[in-house]
């Protein structure tokens, strides 16, 4: 993979390490972390990211390319130039392909100062869907007791999915609606009695002041979840990029990388050459050439 300087220069923005960049990007807000999320940094723990099968609730580190990937592009993404690319195949097989991370169990939902997405749709397939948002939580109240489902943000039901054209959604913004998974098995209501299908963001943290993005039969365990489709529409399509978190005063970014490298010839690493990679990533062309050497 060859680019000019300036391409690499550009390219070393989005890639510049495996795990994470600590000083801002250009245009984004000091104090802001930068984390680079490959196939490579997947672990099932409680601090990584990883897929998910949440039909089967079976986690995993390995890509399946008919359905879910690192990739390139689409287009140019808003962080780096790669995304996660889901697919459902058609007919409708009730597939839920997703990439979750649970590292932030725990965190009450009144903490939160920022929780946004990027997604992109090519023509045809589902059309006016998009990957969605949902995550684990706990209202704090019983009942409900147990297990008490997932907060659910639809981007088709909080503006136009556009195709070909990657967009971002800020589900903490005034007037974003949410849902909640089990509100008709709980008879068309919230724990509060509230019959609203959806409901503001400000809504609900007003209504549950010690709700929780976790899970309260298995405490620890709430997942921050990205799914393909809303919910598995037949031949759904889609990409993901540049999550962005924010709780309290700490501001995370997920930008998702396809792996780049290693380089094979040393003049690769000429020139800037040394920051497209991420496999493995370099401190400089110096560790560059000497990587090319050992190799």
């Amino acid at each position: 993979m060859r680019l000019d300087r300036a391409g690499r220069v550009a390219l070393a923005l989005g890639l510049a390490g495996v795990v994470s960049v600590l000083a801002a990007l250009p245009g984004q807000a000091a104090g802001v972390t930068t984390v680079t999320v490959t196939s490579a940094t997947l672990q099932v723990d409680a601090t990584h990211w990883y897929f998910y099968d949440d039909t089967s609730d079976v986690a995993s580190t390995a890509e399946d390319a008919a359905h879910y990937r690192f990739v390139s592009g689409p287009g140019t993404p808003p962080a780096g130039v790669g995304s996660v690319f889901f697919h459902d195949d058609a007919p409708n097989t009730n597939q839920r392909w997703d990439i979750n991370t649970r590292q932030f169990a725990g965190t009450p939902l009144a903490s939160l100062t920022a929780l946004k997405f990027n997604t992109f749709e090519p023509t045809g397939e589902a059309a006016g869907h998009a990957v969605f948002l949902n995550f684990d939580v706990n209202f704090g109240v019983t009942p409900p007791s147990g297990y008490q489902g997932r907060l659910v943000y639809v981007p088709s039901e909080n503006g136009t999915v556009q195709t070909n054209t990657w967009q971002e959604w800020d589900a903490l913004s005034s007037g974003a609606l949410w849902g909640w998974s089990h509100y008709a098995s709980n008879g068309n209501t919230w724990p509060d009695g509230n019959t609203a299908p959806l409901r503001t963001w400000s809504d609900i943290v007003t209504a549950f002041p010690d709700a929780t993005m976790d899970n309260p039969a298995a405490a620890g365990f709430g997942q921050l979840v990205f799914r393909a489709g809303e919910p598995y529409p037949a031949g759904f399509t889609g990409y993901l990029d540049k999550v962005t978190v924010g709780v309290g005063g700490t501001t995370t970014v997920f930008d998702f990388e396809p792996l780049v490298g290693p380089p094979t010839d040393k003049e690769q690493c000429k020139d800037d050459g040394w920051q497209q990679f991420n496999n493995p990533p370099f401190k400089n062309q110096g560790d560059c050439v000497s990587y090319v050497n050992r190799h």
